[in-house]
This record gives C-alpha cells, structure tokens and sequence, in this order.
C-alpha cells in the first residue's frame, strides 16, 4: 500500500509542475527583495 501511495504522489507532483495555472506568477514582478529584509535567517 505504501509503495501505491508514494506512485500517487509522484504523478500528482509531476502534474503539478507541469500545470500552467499559475504560470502568471512567473511574469509578475517581485515584489521584495534580498534588501528588504530587516533580518536574514540564520
């Protein structure tokens, strides 16, 4: 069953990733930058 599961999950990433409905993010703008950070993650 657990080997079923992670098939499952596989394909669901695989279409994911290939899906285009938010491909729109990819051409807006950033909206922040490395340099608004008031801290960086240690």
């Amino acid at each position: 069953m657990l080997f079923n599961d992670q098939i499952l999950q596989e394909w669901i990433q695989e279409l994911a990733s290939k899906s285009k409905a938010f491909s729109y993010l990819n051409e807006e703008e950033d909206l922040y930058s490395v340099n608004d950070l008031k801290e960086r993650y240690k």
